[in-house]
């Protein structure tokens, strides 16, 4: 068994990541920028959590990183503010590959995203292009065995995109489709836990590590499948214009909670697809979304609520 520490592992990807680790017995740090830490796997007796884990405390950081054999960064942010984002996807992965220099951490599996070597106005995509370029660079001195997983569009049991999806589809009597030519390559979450599991195992010969799906879809091509695989209905899906989607991100994209914001418009200028998907070469043959959507169809949308109260152990 391996002592794994994990940074962002509260966010959709983390959570599946830490409770699959951890029920194979692997001794998991879990960090987070936040001061209460909760999450399903939070209550897992072999999961150590961590608050606060930010550029301010690198000294305890350093501390709690002492005899791990692995460390994992998940960490990332769809804010708008440039300099946040550098601070999330270029300068603290930076500053954790350092410290795993420091402590004598042998490996670094750091998740970026398809599309983040690209040129792009999105903070999102040009703070992680900056960010796998500096642990890149700083490879090529430091003695730390380093992997860089760039995933396409994820999705899985309860993950947020179809979730959200499913809401809006079944509140809306037509749902206008922003972003709709947005090119994606979806892998399904347990093909990527799969290429994880075995990237922790064993030593690769590629530093950057492409995960995709089978298919390239058009977001409007997949929402539509997601429409009628998941609610059972044949509900107008409507492309909405890109023009009144740029007014409206440049409008209303900066306030809180806004379904979406000007970081996504300009992200979904990127296609978020490869030619060269490892998933393969791992061994690993993608999962079909269409043999997915079934098994997702029993925690959506009605059944969130109850779903939410057993993963709070109440």
């Amino acid at each position: 068994m391996k002592r794994i520490s994990i940074f962002g592992g509260t966010g959709y990807l983390g959570t599946v990541l830490t409770t699959l680790l951890a029920k194979k017995g692997h001794h998991i740090t879990l960090f987070s920028r936040r001061k209460n830490v909760q999450t399903s796997a939070s209550c897992i007796s072999n999961v150590k959590c961590v608050p606060k884990a930010n550029m301010d405390n690198l000294d305890m950081i350093k501390c709690e990183l002492k005899g791990s054999d692995i460390v994992i960064n998940l960490m990332g942010t769809w804010d708008n503010n440039k300099k946040r984002a550098d601070v999330t996807h270029h300068q603290i992965p930076v500053a954790i590959y350092e410290l795993c220099h420091e402590v004598g951490v042998q490996k670094m599996i750091h998740f970026s995203a398809l599309g983040a070597e690209k040129e792009s106005n999105s903070t999102f995509f040009s703070s992680k292009r900056r960010g796998d370029e500096a642990l890149l660079n700083r490879s090529k001195e430091l003695k730390v065995d380093l992997t860089i997983v760039r995933p396409s569009l994820v999705l899985g049991h309860e993950d947020p995109f179809s979730y959200k999806v499913s809401c809006f589809i079944d509140l809306l009597p037509v749902f206008p489709l922003p972003m709709h030519d947005a090119t994606v390559q979806p892998v399904v979450i347990d093909d990527l836990m799969k290429a994880t599991e075995l990237l922790i195992k064993h030593s690769c010969d590629q530093t950057v590590i492409d995960i995709a799906g089978a298919k390239t879809y058009s977001l409007f091509d997949l929402v539509t499948l997601m429409a009628k695989n998941l609610q059972g209905t044949d509900k107008g899906i409507v492309r909405y214009p890109n023009f009144l989607t740029s007014l409206y991100v440049n409008l209303f994209g900066w306030v809180w909670g806004s379904p979406i914001n000007k970081n996504h418009y300009l992200a979904s200028r990127i296609p978020s697809t490869t030619e060269k998907n490892d998933l393969p070469r791992l061994g690993i043959e993608p999962t079909r979304l269409e043999t997915l959507f079934p098994h997702e169809l029993e925690f959506k949308v009605y059944d969130k609520y109850n779903f939410d109260r057993s993963i709070a152990r109440r």
